[in-house]
């Protein structure tokens, strides 16, 4: 499939780059600058999709694939003034292959057990944030940008080395994008709605978090 954000195509892109510029010219605008607010926990749970198909792998002509469900992340970050902070975030996506059918193949399988693929990632991220007081006291919108460490690692009938690189485990660093709203519930508390994309590369398929999370800052 080709590899596009799934909550906007190329047009999310744009506002992307927008939202981040808008930021940059908040920020330069201010006469004071806020006091850094300083380190925060942020906890996100919500719904994740791998983009996987028998396609992406040699030989394999048929399987059931279940490449979405719950999922928790959390983060550790620091926030440097109103309009910026840094974030690192882990995730678990995971992937479930059953039912693996294989056309004739160099090794002379035709079938294998069924098996998973578990991706974890670990990324730190630059977050631009644009807080909207003028609509609501508290509402905001943010952006982050990022590089992901992922992890792909096979298991059951995926993990078959004699079958090519498509049945090992993978490892690569890929860009990682995030899109939302914040608002704050309270001093120090905040309610955010969030779409992560991981983007393709690396032996690594691209995949997608919606989310809701809290965040409790502690400067």
């Amino acid at each position: 499939p080709n590899d596009k954000l799934t909550y906007g195509s190329f047009s999310m892109k744009k506002l992307l780059c927008k939202l981040v510029a808008a930021t940059t010219l908040v920020a330069c605008s201010s006469v004071a600058m806020a006091a850094a607010d300083g380190f925060f926990m942020h906890a996100k749970v919500g719904w994740a999709q791998s983009d996987y198909s028998t396609s992406d792998f040699n030989y394999m002509n048929a399987s059931s694939i279940n490449e979405e469900g719950l999922s928790f992340s959390p983060s550790f970050g620091y926030q440097v003034n109103p309009n910026y902070a840094v974030e690192l975030t882990y995730l678990d996506w995971a992937t479930d292959v059953d039912n693996i059918a294989l056309n004739s193949n160099p090794t002379g399988q035709t079938t294998l057990r069924n098996g998973s693929i578990n991706n974890y990632s670990l990324d730190v991220s630059a977050k631009g944030m644009l807080p909207l007081d003028q609509v609501k006291e508290g509402l905001g919108l943010f952006a982050k940008l990022g590089a992901a460490y992922v992890q792909s690692i096979k298991s059951g009938g995926l993990n078959d080395s004699s079958l090519g690189n498509d049945y090992h485990n993978t490892y690569a660093i890929r860009p990682i994008t995030t899109l939302g709203v914040s608002y704050e519930l309270n001093e120090g508390t905040v309610l955010d709605l969030g779409a992560t994309h991981l983007y393709k590369g690396g032996g690594i398929q691209s995949a997608d978090f919606t989310y809701i999370g809290f965040a409790r800052h502690f400067g």
